[in-house]
């Protein structure tokens, strides 16, 4: 379970697309990491992405700019920094990836010029000022899986749902590195 790098890796993610996601899921039982080997005088170039479970091996150790070590990594520099932040649901039911559902106040209106996504170091709260509605109150999952620190569900109207397509096998999956908090009057229907 490797794989050698010979001349260049790139791996880029943004605000817009989300974290590119390097992640062993592989030996996620058996406690095992994925190893990287990359030869000398290789170009490496990974920025904004959320790293767990990886091995890099070989000429020198790689830094990473502005990524979330998500843990059992090694040979991995991380440098800059990400802020971690609170996102709000805004705006009633839609698709999880989709920016115009997030704002960093509560009943705000998302910055068009600024779309942030959650990720691995992001509280989102969903409460009385989502807009969910009767007719508009499920929030779907993204096929790539959504990534958060803390999500909390207080209050939300309507009897919101969250919810990945049913008989799923991969992918659609929460990933929730601190805590959930759920609400009575809701449903959650995700792949763990």
């Amino acid at each position: 379970n490797g794989l050698t790098i010979n001349q260049s890796f790139t791996a880029k993610g943004d605000a817009c697309n989300g974290m590119i996601k390097l992640r062993d899921d592989y030996n996620n039982y058996s406690g095992g990491a994925s190893k990287l080997f990359f030869a000398q005088g290789s170009i490496v170039q990974i920025e904004r992405a959320s790293i767990q479970k990886i091995a890099v091996t070989g000429a020198n150790t790689i830094d990473v700019a502005n990524s979330q070590d998500l843990g059992n990594n090694s040979g991995i520099n991380f440098i800059g920094t990400m802020t971690p932040k609170t996102l709000y649901w805004v705006n009633g039911g839609g698709d999880w990836n989709n920016s115009s559902h997030w704002s960093f106040t509560s009943g705000g209106t998302p910055d068009p010029n600024d779309c942030q996504l959650p990720d691995a170091l992001t509280n989102v709260v969903f409460d009385a000022n989502s807009g969910f509605t009767p007719t508009s109150n499920t929030v779907s999952m993204p096929s790539s899986g959504a990534y958060v620190k803390d999500m909390t569900w207080i209050n939300a109207p309507n009897n919101p749902i969250i919810s990945s397509p049913a008989n799923t096998y991969q992918g659609y999956e929460m990933n929730i590195y601190g805590s959930i908090t759920l609400q009575n009057n809701m449903q959650y229907f995700v792949n763990n």
